[in-house]
């Protein structure tokens, strides 16, 4: 059996040929043991929580994120309440700022969120954000609404520079 690739074993370090005996022939890097694990313990959670509680809180975070979002006025943000993900896109209102510039913003306050077309040119093309994309903040089951309000109020400092929020 011929190797796709080669490098790296722990067997055989001095050589820079791969080992000959199996299975240290076909084990080229390090084996991803901690992936493995991770991935493991992933699924017990998943099996144990249930696919519909892990979806129901995601729901309640981005409902929450979404009322919230609707008072910045600088902000337009993409979601659907009948089928929402985790997940909610923006782009703002003001040209002068861009997805890139409020997450670097944000990641100064330790808010973590994805800035650009996130892999997905396709569907940038359908809600016509292309070429520049989108800021987007995704919840999981472990996050907190307190974690919601703390990236609603950061975000609203970050691009509103003052603005007054609609409805108080």
């Amino acid at each position: 059996m011929k190797t796709l690739i080669e490098g790296g074993t722990g067997s055989g370090s001095v050589n820079l040929e791969m080992p000959k005996d199996l299975p240290d022939l076909l084990e080229a890097g390090t084996p991803n043991a901690w992936g493995a694990a991770g991935l493991c313990e992933g699924i017990k959670f998943v099996m144990r929580t249930g696919i519909d509680e892990i979806a129901y809180i995601e729901h309640e975070l981005v409902d929450h994120c979404a009322t919230l979002l609707h008072d910045i006025k600088c902000v337009k943000y993409y979601y659907y309440t009948s089928s929402q993900a985790g997940v909610i896109s923006m782009v703002f209102v003001n040209e002068e700022h861009d997805a890139e510039d409020i997450a670097a913003k944000l990641s100064e306050e330790g808010v973590a969120v994805r800035a650009g077309l996130q892999c997905a040119p396709v569907a940038h093309r359908t809600v016509g954000t292309l070429p520049y994309g989108t800021l987007r903040v995704s919840f999981s089951c472990f996050s907190t609404k307190s974690e919601v309000r703390t990236f609603a109020r950061v975000l609203a400092e970050a691009c509103c520079r003052g603005d007054k929020k609609r409805g108080g």
